[in-house]
């Protein structure tokens, strides 16, 4: 009897085991991705190393689609589940972790698409900028409308534990010419995460994406992750940040084909970057000379002297573009294409089993020697040390309402918050006439204007203004109103400041050239002042060319004013 009730049982269990393995158990609860030292670890101590694809659908295919983000030049992926949730499918075919997504809307919901990818395993990295909303290299600040978005996709996807991190700045810097715009993004960096500290939020890392440009490659990684201790401006609210990135990425471009680790320049890069004391990874990779891409340089990348110091890399990328380095295509009808690459690159990362370091291994290594001193100013490397201040948006509302003459107002609500080209024409011709000290930046002097973290709408308003008080009473008698509108402004009258506004703003139109303050120790003489102006990232044949990624709304246009030149002669007459 005993053994009877014995088998019955054994056959029950069996059976119940059986019908346990068919139901599928609930994902694990994804963790947050942490950092020690140069390397990133999941929560129980091993290492994790990224195994991405560069993910954003394109608007092209979307214009009549009705998303909310259209206007705003590009596509959110993650606010549609009616997209990303079949995209999940084909990341989860490629064997990837991670995504890199370029643009979010903070004005949408991500929790469905943030949702889905974490109970995939994958985790997310998110660029804070946007086509219209980003540090311009070629006339570069830290202002209040930035300052804003940024808080604004924190805000947005702060909760969520696959969050891998923040991109403060994609290829601010392209060369020598633009390196004085590097303390801009070191700002960002240093603000957004102090706004986390100050809401209470999980400190989720912020870093940088580079270019590889063969004069700046070092000087920028030094500058973005190494910061003097003796620097007297960056902490300027004494809290210990200083704007130094919790991670570094580079988009290289380097192997192509069947490139070796030798030949491709990788183990140059690898001895470059093996002092950093922040992860570094391959933040774009996947070169277009040879097709189909055999990707053979993920072999090299997981491998044991590559994984020593990089953290894994995100292809270029998911969807096919202008710029033809897709691994699949959407069709008319919105269903997905692979293409040929697609296998190829799903084949690499399958196979990649790359060897991490412990935890407490990284740990003990903190106590060697230091890494060395962040980089002097150069001929080759233009950024100062000082970083530009903290934006206020208290004063800068004060100062909006003080101003009397304003440009004509811009009807898109989805316009850039940066200056038009002929905006930025009236600005430059306004600011040779009278000084504006007071709201302009140099990044490569370190010099900050009191109001230069004012949106750049109001810093033109600003200086439109106190030319409007400036000329009146000259040629013809002629009022504030009438210089202003010469000027091709809109005059509106202002009724007297609030108190609380005078004495944040004080004398708004006072004579004040930009303000310098002295760095210690990373700084040499004399500075270096780089000439402003725009220039195509270097293109080396190995690297795509183009990044529809960049804001750079300035490129290939011609200057045109449409506002009487000789009529401005009259302002400043006598």
């Amino acid at each position: 009897m005993k053994t009877a009730i014995k088998i019955v049982t054994t056959v029950l269990l069996a059976f119940l085991a059986g019908g346990a393995a068919k139901t599928p158990k609930p994902p694990p609860e994804i963790t947050p991705i942490h950092i020690t030292g140069n390397k990133f670890f999941h929560e129980n101590g091993t290492q994790f190393f990224l195994k991405g694809i560069a993910y954003q659908r394109q608007v092209p295919g979307h214009q009549h689609s009705g998303f909310a983000e259209i206007p705003k030049g590009y596509v959110d992926s993650l606010a549609h589940p009616e997209l990303c949730l079949p995209d999940i499918e084909l990341l989860q075919q490629l064997h990837v972790n991670t995504i890199r997504v370029y643009q979010v809307d903070p004005d949408q919901s991500h929790h469905e698409c943030m949702s889905a990818l974490a109970e995939a395993g994958i985790y997310v990295l998110v660029d804070l900028s946007a086509p219209n909303s980003a540090i311009n290299r070629a006339h570069p600040s830290w202002h209040t409308e930035l300052l804003g978005r940024y808080k604004a996709v924190v805000d947005n996807l702060h909760t969520y534990n696959n969050l891998l991190g923040f991109i403060a700045g994609n290829e601010v810097v392209t060369g020598t010419h633009d390196s004085g715009a590097a303390p801009f993004v070191r700002a960002a960096v240093r603000d957004t995460r102090r706004y986390m500290r100050q809401q209470g939020y999980r400190p989720v890392p912020i870093g940088y994406a580079s270019n590889d440009d063969e004069a700046t490659r070092i000087p920028s990684l030094q500058y973005f992750t190494r910061a003097s201790e003796s620097s007297s401006a960056i902490d300027t609210d004494n809290d210990g940040d200083r704007g130094i990135t919790d991670f570094y990425g580079i988009n290289m471009f380097e192997w192509c084909g069947y490139s070796t680790f030798a030949t491709s320049g990788f183990r140059a890069r690898t001895v470059e970057f093996a002092s950093s004391p922040v992860p570094v990874f391959l933040s774009e990779f996947g070169c277009t000379s040879v097709r189909p891409r055999p990707f053979t340089e993920t072999e090299a990348l997981y491998g044991v002297e590559m994984a020593q110091v990089w953290s894994g890399g995100v292809a270029y990328e998911l969807f096919e573009n202008a710029n033809h380095h897709g691994v699949a295509e959407e069709v008319p009808n919105g269903a997905v294409h692979k293409l040929g690459e697609f296998d190829v690159l799903s084949q690499r990362y399958r196979m990649a089993a790359p060897r991490g370091q412990s935890e407490e291994d990284v740990r003990k290594a903190l106590h060697r020697a230091p890494p060395p001193p962040p980089p002097l100013q150069s001929t080759t490397w233009a950024a100062s040390a000082e970083l530009p201040p903290t934006p206020s948006e208290e004063k800068c509302r004060c100062v909006g309402e003080m101003l009397s003459c304003w440009p004509q107002r811009a009807i898109d609500p989805f316009a850039s918050p940066e200056l038009s080209v002929e905006k930025r024409a009236l600005y430059d011709k306004v600011c040779s006439e009278v000084d504006c000290g007071k709201v302009e930046a140099d990044g490569s002097r370190g010099q900050y204007g009191e109001l230069s973290g004012c949106a750049p709408e109001v810093r033109l308003a600003w200086a439109m203004s106190k030319q409007a008080r400036k000329g009146r009473g000259g040629a013809g008698d002629l009022s504030e109103s009438d210089v202003c509108t010469i000027s091709g402004g809109i005059f509106e009258s202002k009724v007297s400041p609030s108190p609380d506004c005078s004495n944040l703003v004080g004398d708004l139109f006072a004579e004040r050239s930009l303000v310098e303050t002295s760095a210690v120790g990373e700084l040499s003489q004399p500075k270096l002042q780089a000439p402003v102006h725009f220039s195509q990232p270097p293109t080396l044949g190995k690297k795509r060319t183009g990044n529809w990624t960049h804001f750079d709304p300035w490129e290939s246009k011609a200057v045109k004013t449409k506002f009487s030149w000789w009529s401005l002669a009259l302002l400043f007459v006598g």
